[in-house]
């Protein structure tokens, strides 16, 4: 088995850039929406490698084709959604410490490359739902108000927010060998 990387999925988001449209964020698959790119397909996501940027798309690079919007959106929909997800280097050095909790919710969820996610809304805020192994994550970003029945906020930023429907262990995210310092 070989992986690919999902170019859509990048496409989605630089087009979305993070402003107002969370519709660029959503593709149908039959009537229900789910994160764009390959990661949409069933049959793909689990073998579609997400990013945002990466070396050959971010500046110095003639013509570059890098992401605008704010990078920990971007990293909140990207890690709460199926796939393999790649965080750029670039963008961990600036977001480390809200990076390691999407990612140790992600994992204590037991959101996986093939996880089912279902986008639920876009209007006015994007919206999605992972079922992992081990619980649920919704993620949301722009403006919404409340918290979602049966669950808490895990992590959040400016404009973002990470709820699960069980606790999160952050304790160790320091120490955690898959989560680098």
């Amino acid at each position: 088995k070989s992986t690919v990387f999902d170019f859509c999925f990048k496409q989605a988001m630089y087009d979305w850039g993070g402003g107002s449209n969370y519709e660029k964020l959503a593709w149908m698959d039959g009537s229900t929406k789910r994160p764009a790119g390959l990661i949409h397909n069933p049959g793909m996501r689990q073998y579609a490698v997400t990013f945002i940027d990466n070396h050959d798309t971010a500046t110095p690079h003639e013509g570059a084709w890098e992401y605008g919007g704010d990078v920990e959106k971007a990293n909140a929909v990207m890690l709460s959604a199926p796939g393999i997800p790649c965080v750029f280097w670039k963008h961990w050095k600036t977001n480390k410490a809200a990076i390691k909790k999407m990612i140790a919710c992600r994992k204590q969820m037991g959101v996986n490359s093939n996880s089912d996610v279902k986008v639920t809304n876009t209007s006015g805020y994007y919206e999605s739902v992972a079922t992992g192994t081990k619980g649920s994550l919704i993620c949301r970003v722009g403006s919404w108000s409340g918290t979602p029945s049966g669950y808490s906020v895990a992590c959040s930023g400016n404009g973002w927010a990470y709820f699960t429907n069980k606790p999160v262990d952050f304790s160790n995210t320091g120490n955690n060998p898959i989560i680098p310092d």
